[in-house]
């Protein structure tokens, strides 16, 4: 399978949505739900924005990020929370000085056309992106931890409890937020997930460190696309497969 890149047809996804191609994006893939904790992501980026100007200059790809150059949080996906958590998202978002960009409305499963618009795929997303943020507290395993990983991008991850013992293992590359959380109540009594302002400061600082070397940000990816290739690849899923189907052979 072809790995998700800039391409003929993706190209002026960024204008699409008025993001300068020397803006920074922080892509969350996943559906739009509470136990996706994106309120941890929120006062990351938020946290990032206050030490913005460790950015400016030379980025990772060559791009040279200014003080008039913006940071975006893109949320592309199915939104299944109710508007008690989306209401609490945007102001929760507003309070952090973080821009949110309701973006579902250009993505589809497939790339199509719809009513004259020009509708994008998720893969599409990862392509334009440039960090990709994980902080379920809950996940049944984790898909969008590796689409992000194939796609090449660094992770911001919470560890929740399948990812510690089903995936931390394999030793990937992440900026982890750790795995300990607090519940808090907000104003209008949506429950909300925090986790420590030091862990926070920890992984703001690595972040700028991952967006202003490209050594380092390509390190770190190849190194987690190698390991998701060695592990978790459908030629990996064939090797196991006929291992089981010869091992059920000798047992009959």
């Amino acid at each position: 399978r072809k790995t998700w890149k800039i391409d003929d047809y993706n190209s002026d996804l960024r204008s699409k949505m008025n993001i300068s191609e020397n803006d920074l994006i922080f892509l969350q893939a996943t559906r739009i739900a509470d136990r996706k904790a994106i309120e941890l992501a929120i006062k990351v980026i938020g946290k990032l924005k206050t030490e913005k100007v460790k950015l400016e200059g030379k980025i990772y790809n060559g791009k040279i990020f200014s003080k008039e150059n913006r940071i975006h949080f893109l949320m592309p996906g199915l939104i299944e929370a109710d508007s008690k958590y989306r209401n609490f998202l945007d102001s929760y978002a507003k309070k952090k000085d973080v821009e949110i960009i309701w973006c579902n409305k250009l993505m589809d499963t497939f790339r199509s056309e719809k009513k004259g618009e020009k509708i994008y795929s998720l893969w599409d997303f990862y392509a334009v992106s440039d960090f990709i943020t994980y902080p379920s507290i809950v996940e049944g395993w984790g898909n969008q931890f590796l689409e992000g990983i194939f796609a090449k991008k660094p992770i911001l991850i919470f560890e929740y409890p399948v990812y510690v013992t089903d995936i931390h293992p394999y030793n990937f590359k992440t900026i982890s937020l750790g795995k300990e959380y607090r519940k808090m109540s907000y104003t209008n009594g949506q429950k909300y997930a925090r986790v420590d302002s030091k862990v926070t400061e920890k992984a703001v600082k690595e972040i700028i460190e991952i967006l202003k070397d490209g050594n380092k940000y390509r390190k770190i990816t190849e190194e987690n696309f190698e390991i998701g290739k060695k592990y978790f690849s459908y030629e990996a899923l064939g090797k196991d497969l006929k291992a089981i189907l010869n091992r059920i052979k000798m047992e009959e």
